[in-house]
């Protein structure tokens, strides 16, 4: 029976097989990182909460005081912030969309943040590390949702609401663009490490499919050579048999050769000395006669 060659067997394309590791290992980082946003974006909530009760819990007119706006809106605002995070993480962990949806929610939390401490410098430091902390995804897709998110609520809150998001009344109508462009600057250095963080990984993934191949072809071609030694060993076996039954027919042979041989010498002095009295019986016979 003949053995297929390693080179007959079908295999999978290297390149379909690095692909489907990058995959895997995107989807893996997606999940952790997932439930690493859910954990944060609760943790912010409570945050700005305690932001809200801490810096502006009660207002004051005349004699009477009631609770602070600030207060409605981290509970509230908060909330709605939050949850779609929540439900994404929980439903569709580890999704390319769930990404986009964390992002938008991490920026939209920043502006909250910013608007409860009355737009403080400080603050806005809040949304440089969310886009720190969103190129673990290594998505620069990412990026530019939560960018374009933060940028359109510059522009709108500088535009109608300049307090809420630069502490004071009086405002330039441009600048908003400045700090878009902060942000720019900040995703041109994020882009890039994510373009690179992207390419190691491919690159380590095409080196597990390289080891992934080179282990699948020895252990087809073990398989084959070991297919190869067990039909040896039964071609061994059979001539081996053969060989067996040959030198048995042979030893027969001989023996048989031996045995005519020893009964062959008395038979032919047995016919001699036959012929011999037959001769002498017959010369008597004559005699007599």
């Amino acid at each position: 029976m003949p053995i297929t060659s390693p080179i007959d067997l079908p295999s999978q394309s290297h390149a379909v097989r690095a692909e489907q590791l990058t995959a895997i290992q995107e989807t893996k980082l997606h999940r952790r990182l997932d439930k690493f946003f859910s954990g944060l974006m609760l943790a912010q909530w409570v945050f700005a909460i305690g932001c809200a009760l801490t810096i502006s819990p009660r207002t004051w007119e005349g004699n009477e005081s009631f609770v602070h706006p600030h207060v409605y809106a981290a509970v509230i605002l908060g909330f709605l912030i939050t949850l779609p995070t929540l439900f994404m993480t929980y439903f569709y962990c580890g999704k390319n969309i769930t990404a986009h949806t964390v992002a938008v929610c991490q920026m939209l939390m920043s502006s909250l943040l910013i608007h409860l401490t009355g737009g403080r410098i400080e603050t806005h430091f809040h949304i440089f590390g969310s886009l720190a902390f969103l190129t673990f995804y290594r998505d620069w897709r990412v990026l530019i949702s939560a960018s374009i998110i933060t940028t359109l609520d510059h522009f709108v809150r500088g535009t109608w609401f300049p307090v809420s998001i630069y502490g004071i009344s009086m405002f330039n109508p441009w600048r908003w663009v400045e700090h878009a462009a902060w942000v720019i600057f900040e995703d041109i250095f994020l882009i890039y490490s994510c373009v690179i963080a992207k390419k190691e990984l491919r690159t380590l993934c095409a080196r597990q499919a390289d080891l992934e191949s080179f282990a699948e072809k020895v252990e087809v071609e073990v398989s084959v050579r070991t297919a190869q030694l067990a039909q040896t060993h039964d071609e061994l076996d059979a001539q081996r048999l053969k060989n067996v039954e040959s030198s048995r027919l042979a030893a027969l042979g001989e023996m048989s050769g031996g045995i005519a041989h020893e009964i062959n010498n008395p038979l032919a002095v047995i016919l001699g000395r036959a012929s011999q009295a037959k001769r002498v019986l017959e010369k008597m016979d004559t005699t007599n006669q």
